[in-house]
């Protein structure tokens, strides 16, 4: 009597087991999605008129948050090691500077290589992939550039190495000389 009872037990287990696995099965394949939230752009980022948005994944897992890419500019994905890369500490909407740090090759503009020059001023993120919750990884800055920025940009990005800086809204666009060995040290 107990090897009956135990062998109907066990069968219902079993098919208790098998209806709930295709449930979740037929929930997690369902064509049907469920509704994306919408939190819109960043707080400090205004969506001009004459803008083109492009819908995408944004970073920070968030999921179809819309990034403005306002009329001249372009998209450009840059991706930096950790510490270049602000640590984490840098979210869309935010603006950066970039600095190129130049190891070898001839003098440019009275800077003689190994050098660090600031490329590009004020620069809106756009977004932020890459990195972990806890902020670790090397994060990958989507930048809204000029053409004209974008070149530079890609060019130290894919020959030479560069930082960022972040930086308040209320700075001015920054200029600098760049710094070498022959500019670096103090006066004595």
């Amino acid at each position: 009597m107990a090897a009956k009872r135990s062998t109907q037990m066990t069968i219902i287990g079993v098919s208790v087991f098998i209806i709930g696995a295709g449930l979740v099965f037929l929930g997690l394949h369902s064509k049907k999605a469920a509704p994306a939230t919408n939190a819109g752009p960043a707080p400090t980022q205004s969506v001009p008129a004459g803008t083109t948005t492009t819908l995408t994944t944004a970073g920070a897992g968030q999921t179809g948050v819309p990034i403005v890419i306002p009329d001249g500019y372009s998209a450009v994905a840059v991706k930096l090691d950790h510490i270049a890369g602000l640590a984490g500490h840098v979210s869309p909407g935010e603006l950066v500077n970039i600095y190129a740090t130049v190891k070898s090759g001839g003098a440019i503009k009275g800077l003689t290589p190994p050098f660090a020059k600031l490329v590009v001023s004020k620069v809106r993120v756009l977004d932020v992939s890459g990195l972990a919750p806890d902020g670790s990884g090397d994060p990958t800055f989507l930048l809204s550039l000029t053409p004209a920025d974008a070149e530079r940009v890609i060019f130290f990005a894919k020959f030479e190495s560069m930082w960022a800086a972040l930086v308040p809204a209320t700075e001015k666009p920054a200029v600098t000389g760049g710094v070498d060995y022959s500019n670096d040290l103090p006066k004595r």
